[in-house]
């Protein structure tokens, strides 16, 4: 586990500072993960599979590159990497201000 301490003469103000950018910053990756939920949900609806049966096809090379299916698939690697950065962020923990 990494651990990264931070000094200031007005710590409760850094911790609320601290805080706030973590709690920001997973809103944001929420929204994104949204908006590529979305995004994926629309090319399930035209072309009539799951994501993941997509991908399975793609990856195995059973489908051909299209944009469109150029576009699935990085939307399915953006969502991916979005939830990882998030479930990291979220695994974050600060100290108590007891320490």
């Amino acid at each position: 586990m990494s651990q990264i301490t931070l000094t200031s003469k007005d710590e409760p103000a850094l911790r609320g500072l601290v805080e706030s950018a973590l709690l920001e910053k997973a809103r944001v990756l929420q929204v994104a993960i949204r908006q590529t939920q979305v995004k994926l949900a629309a090319f399930e609806k035209e072309y009539e599979f799951s994501t993941e049966e997509f991908v399975a096809a793609f990856t195995a090379g059973r489908l051909d590159h299209s944009d469109d299916f150029d576009d699935w698939y990085g939307e399915f690697k953006l969502l991916t990497r979005l939830q990882s950065r998030l479930t990291r962020l979220q695994r974050m923990e600060t100290p108590s201000a007891s320490g």
